[in-house]
């Protein structure tokens, strides 16, 4: 129970992480495109 735990906040964590790597560089490709323009 304990080990399915911990894996469910591994995946939890993964995601988030993925999450937050994706809004970053959509932010950063969306900064230098005004830059561009």
């Amino acid at each position: 129970m304990a080990r399915k735990r911990s894996d469910v906040k591994k995946s939890v964590f993964l995601f988030n992480t993925a999450a937050y790597l994706n809004i970053s560089s959509t932010t950063y490709d969306a900064k230098v495109t005004n830059l561009e323009f």
